[in-house]
């Protein structure tokens, strides 16, 4: 009898000890688990989110390349071209990329002489003429329009005469639609959101 009890109170006590040693073990493989799981959401994300970045640097690189083309180009450069033509240019240029609200030509005092598109005045462009009267290219931060609720971009290059001398400046406005589908394509969920903002 003494033997059937020492053989339950040892089988109880074998029971005890396993259940405890499995709970520990799954406890820590669930704790392993759930911080592989965490890491790798987390690397998942940043590497979206870096892959996002790039995209948005490289749409507002394109618009900077846009800019010192159209500020180096002899059609606008020039004083003896016809302004049609310096419209049609600048309106080949709108509807190859389809990213500007508008983009115009100005002289030195901040005249308008050819535009394409449409908000031409919005904003006081012509204190950015000072900006650009050093031979710099000037990049806005993001400028909100409030009678139009949209966030856009300007950028400004001067434009040299022949002899080098600056002669006026060309401008153009950046919608950000394109930014804001990129930013609209990062998924991450149906609780997550991405937005961009400014880091100044």
């Amino acid at each position: 009898m003494k033997n059937n009890i020492i053989k339950l109170k040892l089988n109880v006590l074998f029971l005890i000890v396993s259940i405890i040693l499995f709970l520990s073990v799954g406890l820590v493989f669930y704790r392993s688990v759930k911080i592989a799981v965490v890491y790798s959401k987390e690397k998942e994300l940043e590497t979206l989110s870096q892959e996002t970045s790039n995209k948005i640097e490289r749409f507002l690189f394109e618009r900077y390349g846009d800019i010192q083309v159209l500020s180096e180009s002899p059609i606008l450069t020039k004083n003896d071209i016809e302004k049609k033509l310096k419209v049609e240019y600048l309106e080949s240029v709108m509807k190859a990329y389809k990213t500007y609200d508008y983009i115009a030509a100005v002289d030195s005092l901040g005249e308008v002489g050819a535009s394409s598109g449409k908000g031409v005045g919005d904003i006081d462009y012509k204190e950015w003429i000072k900006k650009v009267s050093s031979g710099e290219t000037y990049v806005s931060d993001f400028i909100y329009i409030p009678d139009e609720k949209v966030y856009v971009i300007y950028l400004e290059a001067p434009l040299k005469d022949s002899t080098g001398k600056i002669s006026g400046a060309v401008f153009e406005r950046v919608n950000c639609d394109a930014i804001k589908q990129i930013v609209e394509n990062v998924k991450f969920g149906k609780t997550g959101y991405a937005f961009f903002a400014s880091d100044t």
